[in-house]
């Protein structure tokens, strides 16, 4: 709903008109194209939000003045301890928090995730998932 809220504070039209219209939308190319469809989608929406990291970095650093000022002000607030092997599960940051932390956010993205599910599921086989 993010992108539907954007839509409607960029472009001034109701959230009650856009919604149905996304929801035709995307009902509309699904139904055409297929999986194929879906997987385009996917890859588009991946190259939008890198180009988007990338322009939001950028900006990010010159309003701050540059590499050289953001890593400095980690340092001061103590960001930089990339191996602190202490076991405590109280640090903000540590080794263990960390890996954690990522390890729950993997599977819970890559193995019950219903759209990464309904994806695997699609293609029975390697040599249907290649064409």
């Amino acid at each position: 709903m993010e992108v539907i809220g954007t839509i409607e504070t960029v472009s001034g039209i109701n959230l009650y008109i856009i919604t149905p219209i996304m929801c035709a939308v995307c009902i509309f190319y699904t139904t055409i194209g297929g999986l194929k469809a879906v997987v385009m989608t996917d890859a588009l929406q991946f190259v939008v939000m890198i180009i988007a990291v990338l322009a939001i970095l950028f900006m990010g650093m010159t309003k701050v003045g540059g590499w050289t000022n953001v890593w400095e002000a980690a340092e001061r607030g103590g960001r930089l301890h990339f191996f602190n092997l202490d076991p405590s599960p109280f640090l903000r940051t540590s080794f263990w928090t960390v890996a954690f932390g990522l390890s729950t956010t993997w599977v819970s993205n890559l193995g019950v995730n219903q759209s990464c599910i309904q994806k695997f599921l699609a293609v029975p086989d390697l040599q249907k998932a290649k064409r």
